[in-house]
């Protein structure tokens, strides 16, 4: 089998209010056996679970979480870069994204079924990569 060189584990800690919203996240050396990086979050704000993204184009790997400000009252997607941790992007939701919440990669000809199921005009806005999966 192919060798994997990081994984991935979310922080719990004293600060994060319950079971399924993390402080941060670990990257793991695999093929070194220790902590590559811890990665915290803000202060006052808690994330989900890291989800592994992978670019097939390049190979590159990236981690998503979704994180909730309680002072702001506002969720977050940031994504990393999966190697170095070092924060690429902080996107505002412009709804609430409740923790726990499990993402779903899926192509555009199946967003579109789901459209069509409900009875709903699909909306321009929407594209899907089909070069992006949910590892």
């Amino acid at each position: 089998g192919r060798k994997i060189q990081y994984g991935y584990t979310a922080i719990q800690c004293k600060s994060t209010p319950g079971e399924g919203c993390f402080a941060g996240f670990c990257i793991w050396d695999m093929l070194e056996r220790k902590l590559h990086k811890a990665i915290y979050y803000q202060d006052g704000e808690v994330g989900g679970e890291p989800m592994v993204l992978k670019d097939k184009a390049t190979d590159m790997v990236y981690i998503g979480i979704y994180t909730y400000n309680f002072e702001e009252e506002q969720t977050y997607f940031l994504l990393f870069d999966g190697n170095n941790g070092d924060l690429i992007t902080r996107l505002k939701m412009p709804y609430r994204v409740p923790f726990g919440f499990h993402g779903l990669w899926v192509t555009k000809e199946e967003l579109s079924g789901h459209f069509s199921h409900h009875g709903e005009k699909e909306s321009a806005s929407v594209t899907a990569s089909k070069e992006i999966s949910y590892v």
